[in-house]
């Protein structure tokens, strides 16, 4: 086991970083230079860094004696559960699932089948059939990358409804108009 000569974390053998700072396994750490007259005493509850081939530094100031035979716990790969409350980052490369944009051609026949029960049923109704086919079609031929179909198709049955009324509506205007 490798010890950390930064903050005293045992280490796997082929572990080349400490898992606890991201320290550099067997790099020396740089002590500040001495003055003149001899290294003065390290503050209290701070440990003096361990001489080279000493074995083990002791843990950071303030904490347990290590226990013999005992390794700290691996940390857990990703993939696993985390325990309850615990925040966990997607592993990285997992792609965020991002909504399809919606074809504009879809909303512009949706918004013109609502427009034509409210103004002019006949011109609204016919754009809202048309923009509801070319939205129809732009979101097949996207291969994927577009939604909205469900408002394409909306937008023509309402631009289909609005055409029927306004047709009815005119056939019952023509027929008073010659019975009178």
């Amino acid at each position: 086991m490798k010890f950390c000569n930064q903050c005293g974390q045992g280490n796997e053998e082929e572990a080349d970083f400490c898992v606890q700072c991201g320290t550099k396994l067997g790099a020396e750490v740089e002590a500040p230079a001495a003055p003149a007259g001899g290294a003065p005493p390290p503050p209290p509850g701070v440990a003096a860094p361990p001489a080279p081939g000493a074995g083990p530094p002791p843990p950071p100031a303030g904490g347990p004696p290590p226990v013999p035979g005992y390794t700290a716990p691996v940390q857990q790969p990703t993939g696993f559960p985390s325990p309850p409350g615990a925040y966990q980052a997607p592993p990285p490369g997992l792609p965020i699932a991002r909504p399809k944009p919606n074809d504009g051609s879809a909303i512009a026949s949706l918004i013109m089948g609502v427009a034509a029960f409210l103004v002019c049923p006949l011109l609204l109704g016919v754009l809202a059939v048309v923009f509801g086919y070319i939205g129809k079609r732009n979101i097949e031929d996207s291969g994927g990358t577009l939604g909205g179909e469900s408002f394409a198709v909306a937008g023509i049955i309402l631009g289909w409804i609005n055409i029927a009324i306004f047709a009815i509506i005119a056939i019952i205007v023509l027929v008073v108009r010659l019975a009178a």
